[in-house]
């Protein structure tokens, strides 16, 4: 235990060895050591010259310059204030008189915007420092706490010289104080100065209007609040809170394991250079200990309290309660009871009115309605020792509410999971097929283009080169300020926190398919996957349904419309009839689903016999008709599928609910117990917001839950979801024994919609904390002095862990909104549901009195989560699962273990499947010409107008495609594919480059082969639109994938290699189209061919290149070829891209 004696500065630098030593021992460090900082030479020379030249007498008379200020009292009991503080309300003014000991105390400076920004309530920043005098200054000193030593004299004389301290900013003194202290201007200070706080925020603030909203002053803190406008002049409210850090408080640090994910708080000892590394690393936690240390169970000595902010809807209390509490368990686990209590603040009462959510002693929940859905929980951390000293957490309504903004920022998000640096590097100069360019709307796509050019330079001028091909985790930002990018609060930091997370954007997805399709999703309870008839009407029948198409005629000069109404039975027969001008005729006939061919035969009256040879391609088939000696070209879409013909009971038929009275087997997984599970159906009364409260109450209890994981210490942890499979999650048996969807609240774990792959519908989210919860928790609160038998349940399957540095890396299960043991059969689930849901959109989601705009809003929620599918399966291409373990662990894994290629080729179909082909996204003229927009002009919808009615069928679908096709296609993929194939031995199956390659050749090219020998028009092309929009996509690729790129890495010659051979292969067959089929195709399709073939020549051709890095993604300048005879072929750069 540390000493519980008030010693003076115990890690400014001079003394930081001792202080390591100190907190490692238990000794306390003599006050000789801590009287001094190692201030900078150049600073220490100033501070000796004024010290020389002048003394407190030059200062005015307090009484002057204190006139008109009236003094602050907060304490009831007469305890002096940590400051003496004097405010003036007229004009803003805040003066205080600091003690006479003021360089020996520990500050932290914590600073919070309050209102008048969308993010009011999050903590903005915090800073460790403390005050030295400057003659008639004081400057206000950081200590650097990242260099310290456990040395000896030499290697901490070494230390000072070199790892010296950051003057943040110099203040005036103002006069000497009634008490003997110097007094300053806070006002000047925190506002004047706010900048060097709040950054760019504050900057042509007008300090003219200011006011002050709070001004108190504790024994142990200080709070000050002030109102002002902006430089846009809107009103916004600032936060200080400066409390004295206690030198000793008998916290011990807890070493970090790359096994259980904490935040951490990282510095370097450069007194052992014998050591494996020079890097310490403690986990972030609270100070918690028991009441009684006898007990096996005791409460705590100290709390973690939370207050929930009286702004929180009454109606939503009690989840967010429950999500607070329900860590309690966790604590319970490691002989704590009521380790973490809830109070709510009311307005109405007054209850707890008197605490401010910016003041650094409360933990608060709050609520707001900024409407951007968002969920945060930073904490403030004591940069030493890793122990946790404030929290807050911030909800914002939006979840419910804000899943169009959502929408557009997941969907890119989502498309960047899994690249690495390469490819960020090589879509830098290649941004027509960056994800967050190619999603955008194309009006937009040229100022994300810069934004994103902006942000590098941003970064080139920060550090003076841009590392790591430009990740967005390499971008530190301001390493003091919370929010301001994608992994904020990871780097640039002693102590990390908590400084994004997207949890709540994620629910808000989850929460906007709910709201569109409520009664859709819980009557799939009602229906009975294991019946074939229900299977065939919603899930893969290619034939059952009502097909719409014609024959052409020559003769007649025209074509004649069919319709064709067909069943798929078990056997893969098929019957039905066909409507025709002349009658109606019943069909009999086979489909054989390896060649997708389907054969009918009928009884044509006057002609006799006729029979249909038809190819099926998803929701399209063509062939020849043939009667009476003649044949002539049909062609069919599928425009309906029949409605489910078996229904099942209900789910309360017959079920016998779990009796949750009854205790579970001591035996059974410990780790997790028993909640109560929501009613799958109740009354329509029952809803929040418009939604039913089974569902959304256990979602907010879910994100509360999630982000008091972050302020308790923990990481994302984004394997968690892969510990069970979709199957056992829909099971009696899982919900009974009292199991969650996933292991842990720490994953973004998406709702769990049970569509045919389990026994019946299992919790939809996170009902209580999982068993990684369990363990991490124990790991970093257990009162054990070893941790070794807590450390050896780490290769247990239900304690896998992965965070967000993790997410980059080779292994798909470390990916976010994913679910289940084979994320492939969820990504298999989730597209069945959504082309269930589409056929719903215009009858049942869109309801009377309801705006069409609807049908487009429910559209594209569900082409969001289309597109999260493919996403999840994308990554799997080319991955290797990695396992967080030590030599010695059990079960002995390897940290790096192969995934079965068939999953791989599995996934890799998928994404050919869902992405590349027409009919994958469902769309049929019915619904486009329903898929409109409302305009409004006004703050609420003036980004619609800018929206044409019609939905922007080709750009849309082409930015899906363009970043399905980056996704398989990029440098990250093609290294691991190609590293791959040579680590794993020969003998064994692995797939291969010329393997992928080829299928999304095959994939994207397959009307090549066997073209139709019938005449295709303008209105019925051989190639559709959308696919003569992706295949000179693919073309783009090979062309700038066959020329020299270092970005493409060891991998770059055998890429070339192959991609050339493509090109080649692509342009024979073209040309033997054109010889054997060019009378008969369609204008767009030769014309398109044409183009293609013209292209692949050109490069084909092409001997010399200059500027070849920059081929075909576009530098900023225009590439050119040589022709064998000596004419230029011109390739254009950024400046003109080719979209």
């Amino acid at each position: 235990m540390l000493r519980q004696k008030q010693v003076g500065w115990l890690l400014v630098p001079t003394a930081a060895g001792a202080v390591a030593l100190a907190m490692m021992t238990g000794t306390a460090v003599p006050e000789d050591q801590t009287d001094q900082q190692s201030i900078p030479p150049q600073i220490a020379a100033q501070m000796a010259a004024r010290a020389a030249g002048g003394g407190s007498g030059e200062l005015p008379p307090f009484e002057r310059i204190s006139e008109d200020f009236e003094s602050v009292v907060s304490t009831v009991d007469g305890t002096p204030p940590m400051y003496n503080i004097w405010k003036r309300e007229r004009d803003g003014q805040v003066l205080a008189e600091l003690p006479r000991n003021f360089e020996r105390q520990n500050l932290f400076i914590a600073y919070t915007i309050t209102g008048g920004v969308p993010t009011a309530g999050v903590q903005f920043g915090d800073l460790y420092a403390s005050w030295k005098r400057f003659d008639r200054r004081l400057a206000l000193i950081e200590p650097n706490l990242d260099v310290r030593t456990t040395g000896d004299a030499e290697s901490r004389m070494g230390r000072e010289r070199v790892f010296t301290d950051r003057v943040v900013l110099d203040h005036p003194i103002a006069a000497q104080g009634p008490n003997g202290g110097v007094v300053i201007n806070m006002t000047d200070l925190l506002v004047g100065q706010g900048t060097r706080f709040f950054g760019g925020i504050l900057a042509g603030a007008n300090r003219n209007l200011l006011e002050l909203e709070t001004v108190k002053a504790f024994p142990r803190n200080i709070e000050l609040g002030f109102k002002l406008p902006l430089a846009n002049g809107r009103m916004a409210s600032i936060h200080y809170s400066i409390s004295i850090i206690p030198q000793n408080t008998g916290y011990r640090p807890r070493k970090a394991d790359p096994r259980v994910g904490y935040f951490t708080t990282t510095y370097r000892d450069i007194g052992d250079p014998s050591a494996d590394t020079p890097w310490t690393r403690y986990i972030n936690r609270w100070h918690l200990e028991k009441a009684d240390p006898s007990l096996r169970m005791s409460p705590p000595r100290d709390p973690i309290v939370f207050y929930i902010e009286h702004t929180t809807p009454v109606r939503y209390r009690q989840w967010v309660r429950e999500g607070i509490l329900a860590w309690n368990k966790a604590f319970e686990k490691v002989g704590i009871t009521n380790a973490i209590e809830v109070y709510q603040q009311d307005a109405r009462t007054g209850a707890h009115m008197e605490k401010d959510p910016a003041d650094a002693r409360y933990n608060f929940v709050l609520w707001t309605n900024a409407g951007m859905g968002f969920a945060i929980g930073p904490s403030r951390v004591d940069p030493r020792t890793g122990q946790i000293i404030d929290a807050d957490v911030v909800l914002d309504e939006g979840f419910i509410s804000s899943w169009v903004r959502a929408w557009r920022y997941m969907l890119p998000e989502m498309a960047m999971e899994g690249f690495g640096p390469e490819t960020y590097s090589w879509l830098e100069s290649r941004p027509q097929w960056d994800p967050r360019v190619r999603m955008a709307p194309a009006s937009e796509r040229e100022d994300v283009i810069e934004y994103l050019k902006l942000t590098r330079d941003k970064d080139r001028a920060q550090r003076g080169i841009h590392r790591f091909g430009g990740h967005p985790a390499a971008f530190q930002g301001n390493p003091n300020l919370i929010g301001d990018h994608k992994f904020s609060g990871l780097g640039g930091r002693i102590s990390q926190v908590n400084g994004m997370c997207m949890h709540g954007m994620a629910k808000a997805m989850d929460v906007a398919l709910f709201r569109f399709g409520a009664e859709l999703i819980t009557e799939l309870d009602s229906i009975d996957f294991s019946r074939p008839a229900a299977l065939e009407a919603i899930s893969s029948d290619p034939i059952s349904g009502t097909w719409e198409g014609s024959i052409d005629v020559p003769e007649m000069g025209g074509q004649i419309s069919l319709q064709l109404v067909l069943s798929l039975h078990s056997d893969n027969s098929v019957d039905g009839t066909l409507e025709s001008m002349a009658g109606s005729v019943t069909v009999t006939g086979d489909f054989d689903p390896d060649s997708n061919r389907l054969t009918l035969t009928g009884e044509a009256p006057g002609m006799g016999s006729m029979n249909l040879d038809l190819t099926v391609e998803g929701e399209t088939m063509s062939g020849t008709a043939s009667a009476g000696g003649q044949s002539l070209d049909v062609s069919f879409r599928r425009t309906s599928r029949p409605e489910p013909a078996d229904a099942a009971p209900t789910p309360d038929e017959g079920v016998e609910e779990p009796d949750h009275d009854e205790p579970l087997d001591e035996d059974a997984d410990e780790a997790e117990e028993p909640t109560e599970e929501p009613a799958p159906h109740r009354e329509p009364t029952d809803t929040l917001d418009g939604l039913p409260d089974w569902f959304v109450g256990p979602l907010l209890r879910d994100l509360t839950m999630h982000e008091i994981g972050h302020v308790l210490g923990l990481r994302h942890n984004f394997k968690a979801s892969t510990i069970y499979s979709i199957e056992q999650i829909n099971s009696p048996e899982h919900k009974e024994a009292g199991k969650q969807i996933s292991g842990s609240v720490m994953d973004y774990n998406p709702i769990n919609i049970n569509f045919g792959d389990g026994e019946t519908q299992g919790h939809y989210s996170m009902m209580s904390i999982g068993p990684y919860d369990y363990w991490a928790i124990e790991y970093g609160y257990s009162f054990d002095r070893n941790l070794d038998p807590i450390l050896d349940r780490a290769s247990e399957p239900e304690l896998i862990y992965a965070t967000d540095e993790d997410t980059w890396g080779p292994d798909p299960r470390a990916r976010r909104f994913d679910l289940g043991e084979n994320p492939l059969d969820y990504a298999d689930s989730q597209m069945r549901l959504a082309q269930h849901l589409r056929e719903q959109i215009l009858e049942r989601m869109v309801e009377d009195g309801d705006s069409w705009a609807k049908a487009r809003q429910a559209y594209e929620i569900l082409l969001g989560r289309h597109f999260s599918a493919v996403s999840t399966a994308a990554n799997w291409v080319g991955g290797s699962f990695v396992n967080r373990v030590k030599k010695g662990d059990k079960d002995d894994r390897s940290p790096i273990e192969d995934i079965d290629p068939e999953q791989q080729r599995r996934a890799l179909q998928f994404v050919l499947d869902n992405a590349f082909q027409d009919e994958a996204f469902g769309l049929t003229s019915e619904l486009l010409y329903k898929m409109t927009v409302d305009k409004w002009w006004d703050a609420g919808g003036f980004g619609s107008i800018f929206r044409d009615e019609t939905w922007p069928v080709h750009d849309r679908i082409m930015g899906i495609q363009a970043t399905a096709m980056t996704m398989l296609l990029n440098p990250t993929t093609l290294n691991r594919v190609y590293d791959n194939e040579f680590r794993i031995d020969a003998d064994d199956d692995t797939i291969t480059l010329p393997e992928l390659m080829g299928l999304v050749n095959d994939a994207i090219w397959s009307e090549l082969e066997g073209v139709p020998n019938r005449n295709f028009t303008a209105r019925r092309p051989l190639i559709s639109s959308l696919r003569r929009n992706l295949q000179s996509e693919h073309v783009k690729r090979l062309i700038d994938l066959s020329m020299p790129n270092a970005r493409l890495g060891a991998a770059q010659r055998p890429i070339s290699n192959l991609s050339v051979y493509q090109l080649r292969q692509l342009h024979d067959e073209i040309e033997n189209v054109q010889q054997r089929r060019g009378n008969r195709l369609d204008a767009y399709s030769l014309a398109h061919l044409d183009e293609i073939r013209v292209r692949i020549n050109q490069a084909l051709e092409a001997q010399f290149i200059y500027n070849a890095d920059q081929i075909g993604g576009g530098g900023g300048q225009t590439i050119i070829f040589m022709r064998e005879d000596g004419t230029q072929i011109e390739t254009p750069g950024l400046q003109n891209l080719d979209w």
